[in-house]
């Protein structure tokens, strides 16, 4: 894979907010210096180790508990239901949540309901052109050959 080593490529999406960057040097220090990596990103040391020691806000972690909701709903209903209906039933349960927070979770986590199309009959048996006799009677085999065409 061309520039897996080189960790300023990522450096325009890694710059959104500092959490992001600290997260990524979290994961990369075995491979590169916390120190450079600080500097290449442009953000301080003496943020980065506090974000360390820091616990989860209180948004994460219900984000992380409810992906853990959504994607047991989703696991039950046989990949069926999508956001309408999971966000019904979370809501039935007493958490509080909006259709778009359980479509996002949902997009994050590559999860698709399948659709399932209604049946829908394509023969019309209400038109007056001429109805061919059944000659094999449901005999489908041929005594010789070129007897029977199907």
């Amino acid at each position: 894979m061309r520039g897996e080593c080189d960790f300023k490529k990522g450096h325009a999406h890694l710059y959104k907010r500092p959490e992001i960057t600290y997260c990524f040097i979290k994961e990369n220090r075995s491979k590169f210096p916390v120190e450079k990596m600080c500097n290449v990103f442009n953000v301080s040391r003496s943020g980065f180790y506090p974000y360390l020691k820091r616990s989860k806000s209180e948004r994460i972690k219900r984000k992380k508990r409810l992906t853990q909701r959504i994607v047991q709903i989703f696991e039950s209903s046989r990949k069926f239901y999508g956001s309408p209906k999971i966000t019904r039933l979370l809501n039935r349960q007493g958490e509080r949540v909006a259709q778009k927070t359980v479509a996002s979770i949902m997009r994050e986590n590559q999860l698709r309901s399948r659709i399932v199309r209604k049946y829908k009959a394509t023969t019309n048996s209400s038109h007056d052109h001429p109805v061919h006799d059944n000659r094999l009677h449901q005999t489908f085999i041929a005594e010789r050959l070129g007897q029977v065409y199907m």
